[in-house]
């Protein structure tokens, strides 16, 4: 996996994201042995990398930046990125604050997948 091909998968990915695209997003994991949402926990299977998506759908005013910090020579990118969405329309903004660290095989697929992220304090 090269730079390039990290850049596009995080682009990809940026689509899928911002546009509340859930299957989109599911489809870059298809090929996935373990995803950790928390770091303890790993998904294996497909529904449960799924019930991580599932409410994208619902989610207003999306954005999603990042940066590509390192690329090791195993094919693991270690990405910082943020992501602002409203819950509801009417709801403040939220703010998360992140690191992935993405391993991809061979063929440019993702095959695991680690985030570690805080949320900002709502400030009323």
């Amino acid at each position: 996996m090269n730079e390039q091909g990290v850049q596009d998968w995080l682009s990809r990915l940026k689509v899928a994201w911002e546009s509340g695209d859930g299957v989109g997003a599911l489809k870059l994991f298809a090929h996935v042995e373990r995803y950790y949402e928390r770091p303890f926990y790993a998904a294996t299977k497909p529904d449960e990398v799924a019930a991580y998506w599932k409410d994208i759908d619902s989610l207003t005013d999306i954005r999603f930046d990042y940066e590509l910090i390192a690329l090791s020579t195993e094919n693991v990118a270690v990405v910082h990125w943020q992501n602002w969405y409203r819950v509801t329309p009417d709801s403040e903004l939220d703010h998360l604050d992140g690191v992935f660290f993405i391993t991809f095989n061979s063929g440019g697929e993702c095959t695991e997948f680690r985030q570690w992220w805080f949320q900002e304090p709502q400030v009323n």
